[in-house]
Parts: structure tokens; sequence; C-alpha cells
């Protein structure tokens, strides 16, 4: 542990679709990626997932895009930050971080509360809700992760919305506050059927407004997540999908 140097959050992005799919911390910026890389050709350390997430990024002749994308200073507690923006994530994307992040020793001064405070309203929008159909308003959240909560939805549906990734999601859109304040928008337009991920096991790990989201978050084709929707083919990217 070398207090001298400062950490460095990052995070690894699909390099076709841009999604995030992992967030970590290194003080190592020449060698965090390379590390990654390799425990996924020797099939070591990493979760079986993310390995094959990256193997298949590798097999299309690419690899994952490292960004880093906050440094905390030497003498501070990096396990905060790490904890906060895993969390942040987890609400747009399907991160392969198998828990909330944090591991460090007790010797490290803490960051402080002021200084998370303003890490928070950096990083926290809030949104406005809108009905599908009419384009009405009908409430504004703080954040997309509480619309989220409150309305059932998934939290990285509503965010990709607000960025105009989408149209839609679960009859609502969403828009962020600071960049588009309207009591009243055009009714939102339907694309494609709504589909279920599905374990090997049959136990649901999500619902998706339509095989385009699939494609555009995980960076993976949608013609193959429809061959297994129609009962083309049994499984497609290690998953079972099916029209909702």
């Amino acid at each position: 542990m070398n207090s001298e140097k400062p950490t460095y959050i990052y995070v690894l992005k699909n390099p076709f679709s841009g999604a995030i799919f992992y967030v970590g911390k290194t003080i190592q910026l020449d060698r965090r990626l390379k590390d990654h890389i390799q425990d996924a050709r020797m099939d070591r350390y990493s979760t079986p997932e993310m390995r094959r997430y990256i193997r298949d990024i590798l097999a299309q002749g690419s690899k994952p895009r490292f960004e880093v994308i906050y440094t905390v200073k030497p003498n501070q507690k990096w396990w905060d930050v790490e904890r906060f923006f895993i969390k942040k994530y987890r609400e747009e994307y399907n991160l392969f971080n198998v828990c909330e992040g944090g591991f460090g020793g007790a010797s490290y001064n803490r960051i402080s509360e002021k200084g998370m405070e303003k890490l928070k309203k950096r990083f926290s929008r809030a949104v406005l809700c809108y009905d599908a159909k009419t384009g009405k308003l009908i409430k504004e959240y703080p954040s997309a992760r509480e619309a989220a909560r409150q309305l059932n939805l998934f939290s990285n549906q509503v965010t990709q919305v607000c960025k105009g990734k989408f149209t839609h999601t679960g009859g609502y859109v969403f828009r962020y506050k600071k960049k588009y304040a309207k009591n009243k928008i055009a009714p939102a337009k339907t694309r494609g059927k709504k589909i279920v991920q599905l374990d090997l096991n049959g136990n649901v790990i999500r619902a998706w407004d339509n095989p385009y989201i699939v494609k555009k978050e995980l960076g993976i084709h949608n013609t193959a997540v429809l061959r297994c929707c129609k009962g083309q083919q049994k499984t497609s990217y290690g998953y079972v999908w099916k029209f909702a």
C-alpha cells in the first residue's frame, strides 16, 4: 500500500456500444488494462462472465476502453469514491462487479463529508417524467434511481431515455431537468417487442423494452437475441431470451 501515490477510479467500456461493464481502482495506469486482458485470456481471477465478455471483444479485433473517471488524492480514502461510482453506474449499466467495492486498509484518511457531497451533487441529476402516450409532465424526481424505484423500473432504462438513446420505457419518457424543462413533449413512438432475459436455469435476470436496447447497452447482436425469442435457437450469448 503506497500512500504517496494517487488512486485512480476507472471504468471499462465496450468499445462498440460504449456501455460501462466494470468499475475499478488502480495506482498503476500503465498496466491495469493489460492485466484485465491477460486475466481474460488465461481464464483467471475475474468472474467467468466478465472473462467471456472481454474475450468476445478481443475476438472481434478490439479491446475494452479504459477510462479514468476520478483521481483520489494520496492519503485519502479511495474506497468511498469507488463505492459511489459502482452504485452510480449500476443504475445505468449491467456491471460485472460482484461486490459494492471499497476494500482497503484503515490507515487512509477519509474523504471529507463535504467532498463526498460535492461528488454526489456533481454526478446526480434530477429527472422529469412524462406520459409516453400524451407527452404531459407527470412528476419530477431527484434522480434516475429514485424515479426507477417509485415506478418499478430499471434505473439504467431511465437514464438511457434521458440521454435520448431510447424513446421511452415503461410507458414513460424521461428528461434531465437541467437540460430539458418543459410541461409537455411530443408522444413517444414505440419500437419492437418487449423481451425477457433469463439465465440457463430459467431465472429472470431482466426485462427489456425491446431488443434494440439490448444491442445498444450490452453491445451484442440483436438478431441473435431475436432468433432465440422466436425459438430458432435455444440460447444466445449464454442466456435464454423470450418475448414478454
